[in-house]
């Protein structure tokens, strides 16, 4: 009788610890789905940046052809430090662009495709891929606003 308790009570344990990688699992698939998604949400707004920066770039270019603007001597600066701020926000919008679309698409094929415990290992990674992602999406946001200050003070002058 005592043995037969013991077995139940080692039956029901392991029924438990089932249940409890099961629910850890769904957990984890959970947390996949959202860095997945959270991947493909920086990666369409990182791109509009960088298009915001590319726009920026062509408007100037169509500026100088059009109206024969020319930058004067104390002007020339503010004009490479425009430019030089809308490309490298444009090159950091692109580099956040091409680290969500592979973390997007490599995180889960890790997930589904690598030996057991893989799914803790691609959600962490994607943990981290997504700081990095937002802080260089942060970065191109930043290079963007202050291009526009530097398109601002230099338009004042030329008035």
């Amino acid at each position: 009788r005592a043995l037969d308790a013991c077995v139940m009570l080692i039956a029901r344990k392991e029924g438990l610890a089932n249940e409890t990688r099961q629910r850890q699992v769904a957990i984890r698939e959970r947390e996949l789905l959202y860095y997945t998604k959270n991947c493909r949400m920086l990666g369409d707004l990182a791109a509009l940046v960088a298009g915001f920066a590319y726009s920026g770039i062509r408007y100037h270019y169509l500026l100088e052809r059009q109206t024969s603007f020319r930058a004067g001597e104390g002007d020339a600066l503010a004009e490479m430090v425009f430019l030089s701020l809308l490309t490298a926000c444009m090159g950091l919008g692109l580099q956040t662009v091409l680290i969500a679309m592979l973390v997007a698409m490599l995180g889960p094929s890790l997930a589904l495709r690598g030996p057991d415990g893989s799914l803790a290992d691609a959600v962490a990674g994607m943990q981290g891929y997504t700081k990095v992602m937002l802080a260089t999406f942060m970065a191109a946001l930043g290079l963007l606003l202050l291009s526009a200050l530097t398109s601002r003070c230099g338009l004042s002058r030329m008035r």
